[in-house]
């Protein structure tokens, strides 16, 4: 089965695996939402990082709807993080991105215009 996909109408799922990105996570998503032309909605999955990067999403999602937020307690790593994610997604493509920049946000439509 092909699916075929309206950049128009589409939507993306991006999945940001957080512990300890609070100075980063206040860029990034910013950079993001300046480079993805499509409609999007960010997914930050938290390790309870002790460094108020949850608190920081949760100031960033007071101005924006398409930001959303999880925090894990018990259940951690990169792995299961992404999984939650995904499980959580709401979008028609999915992309994970770690926090620390080594992918540029501009490289992310790229990305997704491959998938397309």
């Amino acid at each position: 089965m092909v699916v075929t996909l309206d950049p128009s109408t589409m939507k993306v799922s991006v999945i940001l695996p957080t512990y300890n990105e609070k100075g980063n996570i206040e860029k990034l998503i910013p950079a993001l939402k300046r480079c993805i032309p499509w409609q999007a909605e960010y997914l930050v999955v938290d390790d309870n990082s002790p460094d108020g990067t949850a608190e920081k999403v949760a100031e960033l999602m007071e101005t924006a709807a398409d930001i959303r937020l999880i925090v894990r307690k018990d259940e951690r790593g990169l792995v299961r993080a992404i999984q939650r994610g995904i499980d959580e997604s709401r979008g028609d493509i999915i992309v994970w991105m770690d926090c620390d920049f080594s992918l540029p946000p501009e490289k992310v439509p790229e990305l997704v215009a491959q998938i397309i």
